[in-house]
C-alpha cells in the first residue's frame, strides 16, 4: 500500500470526526465520523458550510479561529455545537490547522473533532447533583434535624 492509500484509510476509518474545508468554509471532503456528528453522509455533508452546520452563536468564536489559524497555522481545543440534522445540537471538542499547497500556500483548514456530548450531559448532571447536596446539607442540623424548610421540596419534608 502506498502512502496516498494509507492515510486516505487512516482517514476514513478514524472514529475522530475529520472534514477538510476551503478557507471561506465550504467542506471538500469528510470522514463518516465527521459526517456522523452532523447527521448526514458523507455526500450529504461535503459541500455544506461551516456556517450551515454551525450555531449563528459562534460566529464571533469563528472569525477569531480564522484570524488565529491565519496567523499561527492552527487553533487547538475549541469546543462547540454542531447543528444535527434532525435540530438538536451535538456538543464537540475541536482542534482545527491550515492545508498548505505543495507551493507552502494555505488552501484550507482541517477540523479535527469528536462528540462530546454524553460527557457534557455528565458533568452538568454532577454538578446539578453537587449543588443540590449543597442545598440540602445547608438545611440539616448536625444531629440530622431540618433546620428549615429547603427550596423547592415542600411539602417533602
Amino acid at each position: 500500500m502506498n502512502t496516498k492509500d494509507y492515510n486516505r484509510t487512516l482517514f476514513e476509518l478514524s472514529p475522530i470526526g475529520l472534514a477538510l474545508f476551503t478557507m471561506d468554509g465550504t467542506v471538500i471532503d469528510c470522514n463518516g465520523a465527521y459526517a456522523g456528528i452532523t447527521g448526514r453522509t458523507r455526500e450529504e455533508t461535503i459541500g455544506l458550510t461551516y456556517w450551515e452546520l454551525t450555531p449563528n452563536v459562534y460566529d464571533e468564536m469563528a472569525k477569531e479561529i480564522m484570524a488565529t489559524l491565519t496567523r499561527t497555522g492552527s487553533f487547538q481545543h475549541y469546543e462547540k455545537h454542531y447543528s444535527h440534522r434532525d435540530g438538536h445540537l451535538v456538543y464537540t471538542e475541536n482542534q482545527f490547522s491550515n492545508i498548505r499547497d505543495a507551493n507552502g500556500l494555505v488552501t484550507g483548514f482541517m477540523s479535527i473533532g469528536r462528540d462530546i456530548t454524553t460527557r457534557k450531559q455528565t458533568e452538568l448532571e454532577i454538578a446539578q447533583a453537587e449543588a443540590f447536596s449543597k442545598v440540602m446539607t445547608a438545611h440539616l442540623h448536625p444531629d440530622g434535624r431540618w433546620l428549615k424548610a429547603a427550596p423547592r421540596l415542600g411539602t417533602m419534608l
